[in-house]
């Protein structure tokens, strides 16, 4: 809310501002935009032809929490911030060189009075593809979720796996 100066010197109340925003609307909107890269997605079957920036921001992945992507010589972990989601409600696969995850956040009820001034938090359905930066061998992979947070683990096959290799003289 902005407070400015009306002709007389009285302070008054101007209802717009950035919150605004985010109104149900606007959520709606973005819900859509999301929906429609996965459509595309699922289209061109998964072929990463909508990524970059744009698409990987936070507004298009509604639901979906913070993601970090990890390699060591042995194997690539997975994490990711799923507040609210339970343990049973997570699927999770890998096809090729792609993981993706997905599930469900239940819904709240709705509330009988009042009114939201801000309502960020999403619920329902969520889906979110990652292409492995190794070949993976996926029947050793391990998932943990606690606190909030899947932390899912993928051995890297033979090929994939670092090696180092003694130089001998001549």
């Amino acid at each position: 809310m902005v407070r400015k100066n009306d002709t007389e010197g009285a302070l008054v109340r101007r209802e717009d501002s950035l919150t605004d925003f985010w109104s149900a609307p606007a959520r709606s909107l973005f819900r859509e935009f999301d929906e429609l890269r996965r459509s595309v997605d699922r289209l061109f079957g998964g072929l990463g032809v909508l990524s970059g920036p744009l698409f990987e921001s936070p507004v298009f992945d509604a639901g979906f929490g913070a993601v970090d992507i990890y390699e060591t010589g042995e194997d690539v972990r997975i994490s990711v911030e799923l507040p609210g989601v339970e343990q049973k409600d997570v699927q999770i696969s890998v096809t090729g060189d792609t993981l993706t995850i997905s599930g469900e956040r239940a819904a709240e009820e709705e509330k009988e009075e009042g009114r939201y001034h801000i309502r960020q938090s999403a619920r329902g359905a969520f889906r979110r593809s990652f292409r492995l930066p190794a070949e993976v061998d996926a029947d050793k992979a391990k998932a943990v979720m606690k606190n909030g947070v899947l932390k899912v683990t993928l051995p890297k096959t033979q090929v994939a796996k670092t090696r180092n290799i003694k130089v001998e003289s001549a």
